[in-house]
C-alpha cells in the first residue's frame, strides 16, 4: 500500500469524566488505499488505549509516538475489563465490544475532529462539505 498518515492529538478516557477524543489530519496518497480504517475507544472499563485499526497490507507500519508512550499490534483479540477489540475486524464499529469509533477515515484525506468544532474568529476554506445539518449563527454587535 502506498503511503497513509494520521498525524494528530488522541486522548482516550473510556466512561470517566475525562472524555475521549481525536483530531488531526489524516492523508492516503490513493483513494483506494486507505491503510488506517479508523480509531476506536473504549466506552467502559479501559480509558488507557486507543486502538488504530490498521489494514494487514498496510504492514510494516512506522508509527511516530511520544516519550513514554508504548505501542503493540496484537495478534488476538484484546480484552481489557469489559471491552473487546477485536482482532481482524473488518467493520470494528460493529464486531468489537464496548468500544465506539472515534474517528473513522471513510471520507478520505483531510482534517478530523471527534468533536464539535468551534470557531472563534474567521473560517476561511475552498469548500466546506456535511454530512448533516449546517447550523450558522451570526452575532450582530451594536454599539
Amino acid at each position: 500500500m502506498n503511503n497513509c498518515e494520521f498525524n494528530g492529538f488522541v486522548m482516550p478516557g473510556g466512561w470517566t469524566d475525562r472524555g475521549r477524543y481525536a483530531y488531526g489530519m489524516f492523508w492516503q496518497y490513493q483513494n483506494n488505499e486507505r491503510a488506517i480504517h479508523s480509531i476506536m475507544m473504549s466506552n467502559k472499563g479501559d480509558d488507557l488505549r486507543s486502538v488504530f485499526y490498521v489494514d494487514g497490507a498496510a504492514f510494516p507500519v512506522f508509527a511516530f509516538i511520544e516519550d513514554g508512550l508504548s505501542i503493540s499490534a496484537p495478534g488476538a483479540d484484546l480484552v481489557v475489563n469489559d471491552t473487546t477489540y477485536k482482532f481482524g475486524a473488518t467493520n470494528p464499529a460493529t464486531e468489537c465490544i464496548a468500544a465506539d469509533v472515534i474517528l473513522d477515515f471513510k471520507s478520505g484525506r483531510g482534517f478530523y475532529e471527534s468533536h464539535s468544532l468551534i470557531v472563534n474568529d474567521n473560517l476561511s476554506c475552498k469548500k466546506l462539505f456535511a454530512t448533516d445539518e449546517i447550523v450558522a449563527r451570526v452575532v450582530i454587535r451594536f454599539e
